[in-house]
């Protein structure tokens, strides 16, 4: 009798231990994986679904964003602004902050956290760049794009920037990666501080 009641009480620690050790485990589970839609981004190129950042901000934001990139590889940066005209103007002082410096930016809850990014300079017909995805994964932000080697392309040069509205400001070390889907490789990655002011 007390073999049995001693092995009815193991077998109950261990199937408290497995029902722990169950929920412990469904706390490392791969973080679900957020789309951000395509037809929130704004682009300086024409793409089916993105918008036009032309269009939508104050030529300011726009110019000043474009001179912090001129002449640079291409970039990946974590702006905030309730619009994305004031989005541009915190990506401008984004791509001026150079590699040896560490990131941060900052926000009120009330905003919205943006990344932008700096594909290259090319002609802007048939356009050079695709953006094929933009997810958040945890704190990793990724914007898969694809190039076109069209070798028919115009003469012109157009700088190729998005931005897009990622969600409220939440704090955190955020890493940022562009990812040649194309190649399928990650060709910039950078990590950003974000604070909540």
């Amino acid at each position: 009798m007390h073999t049995r009641t001693r092995l009815i009480a193991i077998l109950a620690a261990l199937s408290g231990l497995a029902l722990l050790l169950v929920t412990e485990l469904g706390a490392f589970q791969a973080q679900q994986t957020r789309v951000i839609p395509v037809n929130t981004v704004y682009a300086t190129f024409n793409q089916e679904g993105l918008k036009s950042a032309d269009e939508a901000a104050d030529n300011e934001g726009l110019a000043q964003a474009v001179s912090a990139i001129r002449e640079m590889p291409e970039q990946i940066v974590l702006c905030v602004g309730s619009d994305v005209s004031a989005a541009m103007k915190s990506s401008a002082v984004g791509f001026s902050v150079t590699k040896d410096q560490a990131p941060i930016v900052a926000g009120s809850t009330s905003e919205t956290l943006w990344v932008a990014a700096y594909l290259g300079t090319d002609g802007s017909i048939p356009a050079a760049y695709r953006i094929r995805a933009i997810e958040l994964k945890g704190k990793i932000l990724r914007v898969a794009y694809e190039r076109d080697e069209s070798p028919t392309r115009s003469c012109d040069l157009l700088a190729y920037m998005i931005w897009a509205p990622v969600g409220q400001v939440e704090a955190g070390a955020y890493t940022l990666e562009l990812f040649d889907a194309t190649a399928g490789t990650v060709t910039v990655t950078r990590t950003w501080q974000v604070a909540v002011r």
